[in-house]
């Protein structure tokens, strides 16, 4: 196990700079997820973690070494890509040992890490097959296997559950965390899947455009977005945000109207500096934070109600024509094309500026 920190890390391509000054702490032990969407930067960071990329500046250190001039071998880490990059003509038990005997270890040693790590990871009946005999979720946990024998000080995973399907991805999530629980190990796992992120980290990186937009735990990033982009971001469906104009102030906050609903008012506590009066905003909500209660009513009209069975939600058009994702408690008791009023409390909403940034 070991720390990871980087100290000013930057990427350039040429004149285009893709990762701009990143100074960022992992900690011993932890789970944390790199998340945001393609072309962000998360693998690029990922990789130069690895070695596999080098930085055009700062420093990488590993459990407090610097390791920018570092081979990945000479890392400490081991790495899960999201190809499992399996050798075919192997068998289970060639594939996770063949780091080993790379590095010259015993035959004993090797099948005693082999067998440990195959028992770990319910591989132990399927050591004498090879990759083409196994399933998608039985391939990815042999390439994680072949990571585990290494004993690393530091294990990363670049969006290793892309290539399953959904019910193979929530087996392979839940073995990773199980993984992690019982080896604690400091792990970093890249994803573009917010829902990843939140069921796996202890911590997560939120990225975008190469620069950390947030990065604390999933549920701090939920409750407490420093941002409209993270606060889009993290949760399924995304949180709704709707224009609002300053009218004025009231005690210990600020009185606003919603004008794509009729001019709705809301007024909402902040501690920070007050905006304008007549200033632009952006209330956001999340879909579940609807319900029957509330002191803000939008009357909307029901496009689509998409039933899940154990959830529901309804995608509701305001007078102003923006669509609301409003999550449903009784989905039979709506129907498309009905007028639905629906409620939040002001306490539940968010407030954002024009440009993005979070009021408090």
């Amino acid at each position: 196990m070991a720390s990871v920190e980087l100290v000013g890390v930057s990427k350039s391509y040429g004149a285009v700079n893709v990762i701009p000054n990143i100074d960022l702490t992992l900690d011993d032990g932890a789970l944390t997820v790199f998340v945001g969407p393609s072309g962000c930067g998360k693998s690029t960071l990922l990789r130069m973690i690895a070695g596999l990329e080098r930085i055009s500046a700062g420093d990488v250190l590993i459990d407090g070494r610097r390791v920018n001039d570092a081979t990945p071998t000479d890392r400490g880490i081991a790495m899960v890509f999201q190809n499992y990059a399996l050798y075919p003509h192997m068998t289970v038990r060639q594939n996770v040992g063949f780091p080993l005997k790379m590095a010259g270890l015993s035959r004993s040693e090797t099948d005693h890490r082999v067998e440990a790590a195959a028992d770990s990871l319910q591989l132990s009946s399927l050591l004498d097959r090879k990759p083409a005999q196994l399933s998608g979720g039985q391939r990815q946990r042999v390439a994680i296997g072949r990571a585990i024998v290494r004993q690393p000080k530091v294990f990363l995973f670049d969006e290793p559950l892309s290539n399953l399907d959904a019910e193979l991805r929530v087996q392979m999530r839940l073995e990773i965390a199980r993984l992690h629980k019982q080896l604690a190990a400091t792990m970093i796992y890249v994803t573009h899947d917010q829902i990843e992120a939140m069921t796996l980290a202890d911590k997560i990186v939120v990225l975008r455009a190469g620069r950390v937009e947030q990065a604390g735990k999933p549920t701090e990033l939920y409750h407490d977005p420093d941002n409209i982009f993270v606060a889009g971001f993290i949760g399924s469906p995304k949180m709704n945000f709707l224009k609002a104009r300053v009218i004025g102030e009231t005690e210990g906050g600020v009185h606003l109207t919603l004008p794509e609903f009729d001019d709705a008012d809301i007024a909402l506590s902040i501690s920070g500096t007050r905006p304008a009066i007549g200033e632009e905003m952006r209330v956001g909500i999340r879909p579940e934070h609807f319900g029957e209660r509330g002191d803000i009513v939008l009357r909307t009209e029901v496009e689509v109600v998409e039933n899940l069975g154990g959830t529901a939600y309804a995608y509701a058009r305001g007078a102003g024509g923006v669509v609301l994702t409003v999550g449903l408690a009784d989905p039979q008791a709506i129907s498309v094309g009905a007028t639905f009023e629906v409620r939040f409390s002001s306490n539940r909403a968010f407030l954002f500026t024009e440009q993005g940034l979070r009021v408090r």
